[in-house]
């Protein structure tokens, strides 16, 4: 188990935790576990990532964006973002998405269904479809909120958690859970 603190980053080894070293000194951090066991690490405002895993340390020395939420596709590859652009990494090796439809804003959080469509909620464009290098808006960001979490179960729905409430995306319908239907912020 990897936990990102205060303190830095830690890992979770024989009932406690002992401190990882990693570049970014004590800054907030993303960490994000993919299927290989690797764990994709970077520090706020360092544009620098470190993926641990099975062959050893290695580091992604300035890739575009500092990617502070991911989702691993199908295939392996880590996609990530800035503000107004998608990055694949494969492997290593970043590469900015060409995008066509619209202009992204800001982007708040990317998933990945199990078809291996990438899903994106932005500031502007709300909820979004990428499909054949296209965005697809399916919600408008009226709907959906910012700072959201967005998380695909396995019968491909889009989940969206944001300012106190749950936005469901299912299939073309758009179902909205708040205080009423249970849902508590905090």
């Amino acid at each position: 188990i990897w936990v990102a603190s205060d303190r830095g980053l830690e890992h979770f080894r024989e009932g406690s935790l002992v401190p990882f070293t990693t570049r970014g000194g004590l800054r907030p951090r993303a960490v994000f576990a993919s299927r290989d066991s690797s764990v994709w690490i970077s520090a706020f405002a360092t544009q620098e990532i470190t993926r641990i895993g099975p062959r050893g340390r290695d580091s992604v020395h300035e890739p575009p964006c500092w990617c502070y939420r991911m989702a691993q596709d199908s295939s392996g590859d880590i996609w990530a973002f800035s503000d107004t652009f998608v990055v694949r990494f494969h492997g290593l090796r970043p590469s900015k998405v060409p995008l066509e439809g619209g202009r992204l804003l800001a982007i708040d959080a990317i998933a990945i269904d199990p078809s291996g469509t990438v899903w994106l909620s932005d500031q502007a464009m709300g909820l979004v479809r990428v499909t054949g290098g296209r965005l697809d808006p399916v919600a408008p960001a009226r709907e959906i909120g910012r700072f959201n979490a967005l998380v695909s179960d396995r019968r491909g729905r889009i989940w969206v958690g944001s300012g106190g409430r749950v936005v469901l995306y299912d299939h073309g319908k758009l179902s909205l859970f708040g205080a009423a239907e249970g849902v508590r912020a905090g």
